[in-house]
């Protein structure tokens, strides 16, 4: 049986490299001093990034059309909105006061034309509206051209989301109104302290 270099401390005999105890006189052997297996090489190779998910990946182009597409929606809601402050429109106003609708009827009497306008306005509001002072302003238009206008003022208590009907008449300047001719009657109704609180134009073709 070889030995190997490893030493005994206490008698100096020589021993097999992965003793425990001395084979000459049975002392010890530290395992300090005993074969112990080489150190494993260690791996420093860095791991290769993954690729992207392409789930994740398709998630990210989600988000950004949605993005995308609610800019638009309010890019067009401010657009919208100008354009209506632009107009003049004042529906739904504060007072909840506006010109729901009106119908107009022509008719000829003793040579002359009169446009009959009949006018609803509206409270749209939840509570009782006192619309004494306030202006419902008529102007009527023959061919584009001014040709009369009244002024009707209203009173007395306009319920909730009810309607109250006025009624206007015209004298046509310029006689009978001829097939294909057009009146345009532009209703516009003011608050007692002169705020408009809504504008429309209605239009009659004889036919």
């Amino acid at each position: 049986m070889s030995m190997g270099s490893l030493k005994c401390s206490n008698c100096g005999g020589s021993n097999r490299d992965e003793a425990r105890s001395c084979a000459h006189c049975g002392s010890p052997i530290p395992v300090s001093q005993s074969h112990q297996p080489p150190p494993q090489p260690v791996n420093h190779t860095q791991p290769t990034p993954q690729d992207p998910s392409p789930i994740k990946s398709g998630y990210n182009n989600v988000k950004t059309w949605t993005l995308i597409a609610i800019i638009l929606v309010i890019a067009a809601c401010v657009v919208i909105a100008s354009f209506l402050l632009l107009s003049g429109e004042t529906d739904h106003n504060e007072r909840g006061l506006y010109v729901d609708k009106a119908t107009i009827e022509y008719f000829f009497f003793s040579g002359d034309s009169y446009v009959n306008t009949i006018v609803w306005v509206t409270n749209e509001g939840g509570s009782s509206q006192d619309v004494t002072g306030c202006q419902l302003k008529t102007a009527l238009f023959y061919e584009g051209v001014l040709m009369d206008e009244k002024v009707v003022d209203l009173n007395g208590l306009l319920e909730p989301l009810s309607s109250t009907l006025y009624q206007v008449e015209f004298h046509s300047v310029g006689g009978v109104l001829s097939f294909g001719e057009e009146a345009r009657v532009r209703v516009t109704l003011v608050d007692s302290d002169g705020t408009v609180l809504d504008t429309d134009d209605y239009r009659y073709t004889m036919s």
